[in-house]
């Protein structure tokens, strides 16, 4: 859901700089980048993944639709939406993966779009006790 909360923006300022021009990105083949003129200022909205807390800019430019989780109502990031695809992929949002740490039952390891639950010492107690 754009325009939550979590949601911010990103500020590009080329108000003292030579700027970055449409042609210079085809240039040098910087693809997705957003152009901003010489002596301009540019407010880029963003968003939060619901799924890995990474912060993701809304290029004005993208002709694609943007991944979206019927789940958690929430856009997600390219890459998580990728690992939602895999075979032993476990829907969890980033606040149920910190919730979970926070109890002091597991530790997460692994890149944030695919976390890897690894109980801890306690947890074994817990279940084993």
């Amino acid at each position: 859901m754009i325009g939550s909360k979590q949601d911010g923006a990103v500020i590009v300022d080329h108000s003292a700089s030579p700027g970055i021009s449409e042609k210079d990105i085809d240039e040098r083949g910087w693809r997705g980048m957003i152009p901003v003129p010489e002596g301009r200022k540019q407010e880029i909205p963003t968003l939060v993944c619901w799924h890995c807390a990474s912060t993701v800019v809304l290029n004005p430019f993208r002709k694609r639709e943007r991944a979206y989780c019927p789940s958690c109502d929430r856009y997600i990031c390219d890459t998580c939406k990728a690992a939602t695809t895999q075979p032993n992929y476990v829907h969890r949002s980033w606040r149920e993966l910190v919730d979970l740490v926070q109890t002091g039952r597991f530790t997460v390891s692994g890149p944030p779009s695919s976390p890897i639950l690894t109980p801890t010492s306690a947890s074994e107690v817990i279940q084993h006790g």
